[in-house]
């Protein structure tokens, strides 16, 4: 999601992507501005690789991650361009 959530829509895939206990914990990881691959965040979860991918994606795809190739990792911090109202949401959930 490029852009600010301005319909239901929009809103019930935000709300969808954060109905996720290990996807909260991703951006409680992540939060406020911290980044990780996705081998360090997939050991703080204790999950599978294949998990901590599949949630990593869900949250980017939402836009509420972004990521970076570097060094033959795949990075992952918030999305520096978090609209205000989802911002006040992920506080409220630390």
């Amino acid at each position: 999601m490029d852009t600010a959530p301005n319909s239901v829509k929009d809103w019930t895939k935000i709300f969808k992507g954060l109905g996720n206990e290990n996807r909260l914990k991703i951006i409680k990881f992540l939060y406020p501005d911290r980044v990780f691959t996705v081998s360090e965040i997939k050991e703080k979860l204790g999950i599978s690789f294949k998990w901590t991918s599949q949630n990593l994606v869900d949250l980017e795809r939402i836009g509420i991650l972004e990521s970076e190739g570097k060094g033959g990792h795949v990075l992952y911090r918030l999305h520096p361009n978090l609209t205000k109202k989802i911002v006040q949401i992920i506080e409220t959930f630390l």
